[in-house]
């Protein structure tokens, strides 16, 4: 199942000329084409892999933009190729903010933890995410990216973090948290599963 107009189903040559070397020749929503297909553990299984991709010929903006487009994950063909799960492709922006706050170690569980406890109930926590974060001696600094749909309400967010790090949390002393760096991680925007189709 491929996006726009043509059907690579009526095409007998298509699965040939359509691979990871020939991205070109496969139609831009055809995910599987390109990349092939995954076999995706299940939820319960604690060491299943995780996998990202880029996709150069995307674009995210312009006529041809695929934002507000979807992503649709289907079952293998062998099992009827019935629409699985999907997600819209939705733009957003970002903001960035420095958090040094004090939490016990006790306390401190996960990020997914640590994200929840310190954007309260007035932000949804998908739309925060860790780029890069150290704890030492009960002290959690961490940078913090905030999305959202405009600038202001992705700077907004970032406002929110700074008051409830104000106002719920005891302070570090950054100098005495000074050695060291923060390892920055490259956020992970998009995850594609390679039976995705653009719909």
């Amino acid at each position: 199942m491929a996006a726009d107009a043509m059907n690579p189903a009526v095409n007998s040559n298509y699965s040939k000329d359509c691979t990871g070397n020939y991205q070109l020749r496969c139609e831009s929503g055809d995910m599987t084409g390109k990349h092939g297909q995954l076999e995706i553990a299940t939820f319960s299984d604690k060491n299943r892999p995780t996998f990202s991709y880029v996709d150069n010929n995307l674009e995210l903006g312009g006529a041809y933009s695929i934002a507000g487009r979807s992503l649709g994950l289907h079952l293998p063909s062998s099992e009827g190729g019935a629409l699985f799960d999907c997600a819209t492709i939705t733009p957003f922006y970002t903001s960035d903010d420095l958090i040094t706050v004090y939490t016990p170690e006790s306390e401190y569980t996960t990020r997914t933890e640590f994200v929840k406890k310190v954007s309260g109930d007035n932000i949804p926590p998908n739309d925060v995410l860790i780029v890069g974060q150290r704890v030492s001696n009960g002290c959690v600094m961490t940078v913090m990216r905030t999305l959202g749909e405009t600038q202001g309400i992705a700077n907004g967010y970032a406002n929110i973090l700074d008051n409830r790090a104000d106002t719920q949390f005891t302070q570090c002393d950054p100098d005495v948290e000074s050695g060291g760096h923060l390892p920055f991680l490259a956020p992970l925007l998009l995850l594609i599963p390679l039976l995705s189709t653009l719909l």
